[in-house]
């Protein structure tokens, strides 16, 4: 089966005689949920602008069923595509049903109606991010993690065939990461949908991916199921930290700083980590 997304032969730098990504090629499995994960300024975000059309490569291309998406018109890349940037809690002047609503205008001309459908989608939108009841709050007044969802929800309501996801994550509480996460894995099966994010919650992501990249400093260190990607040799390598990946009591890994690097002080302090250090 066609990939839904690939990157072909990408290139692109912020400045000129310095790209960041040189040759890089990657696939994301249709009906998938894949993260893409490293350090900070190894080009996750960046990448995520690219698979949307925000950038242009300056060489290679960004795919979409096989398409260029540099040559898909903008009406029909915003329909097919939905982008969540990561978050900022900055303030709109809207209540959040009209929020949500925006994610219908990819689908409704310049000065066409919405129609009961527009309503039903962003009602079911609503409904699955739990804000049934909030519709008719400000959005200014509520809590990051709450504008999270709701801008979520907007995202859900264009009713794409691509999600991108920013930090999705980053503003929310144990019980709403798990709760997302759970979702989007319903929405995959449910819509058809596929969902590429980026994180920085390495446990989460082995935990709720179905595969991931690990990038360097633009380059791929690692793509693949997350067993293979989530391994000590390779998140040494990757974060040039001394950390130790260890299966869990499901058998999902578990992320632990070596014991070297560990204070040692604090460390005689807690058992487990004396335990380690021995």
């Amino acid at each position: 089966m066609q990939p839904l997304l690939q990157f072909s032969h990408l290139a692109f730098g912020y400045r000129k005689n310095r790209p960041l990504f040189h040759d890089l090629n990657w696939v994301v499995p249709r009906g998938s949920i894949s993260a893409i994960i490293g350090t900070n300024g190894s080009g996750k975000s960046t990448l995520l602008r690219l698979a949307c059309g925000m950038l242009q490569p300056s060489g290679g291309r960004v795919l979409l069923d096989g398409t260029d998406i540099a040559r898909l018109p903008d009406r029909v890349r915003a329909r097919r595509i939905a982008v969540l940037p990561q978050l900022t809690c900055r303030d709109l002047p809207y209540r959040v049903r009209e929020l949500v609503m925006l994610g219908r205008l990819p689908h409704r001309s310049l000065w066409q109606r919405f129609t009961d459908a527009d309503s039903a989608a962003v009602t079911a939108a609503l409904a699955d991010l739990d804000l049934a009841d909030r519709g008719e709050d400000f959005f200014p007044s509520l809590s990051c993690g709450e504008k999270q969802r709701v801008l979520l929800a907007a995202a859900l309501a264009q009713e794409p065939a691509l999600l991108l996801l920013d930090e999705p994550t980053s503003a929310l509480d144990l019980c709403h990461k798990l709760r997302l996460m759970a979702l989007l894995h319903r929405l995959r099966r449910q819509r058809d949908l596929t969902v590429l994010l980026v994180s920085h919650d390495l446990e989460l992501m082995a935990r709720t991916a179905d595969s991931l990249l690990l990038l360097k400093d633009g380059r791929i260190l690692a793509a693949g199921k997350p067993e293979t990607v989530v391994t000590t040799p390779l998140l040494r390598q990757a974060f040039d930290s001394p950390v130790s990946v260890l299966p869990g009591p499901d058998g999902a890994p578990v992320l632990i700083p070596d014991a070297e690097s560990i204070d040692t002080e604090q460390a005689g302090k807690n058992t487990y980590f004396s335990g380690l250090k021995k």
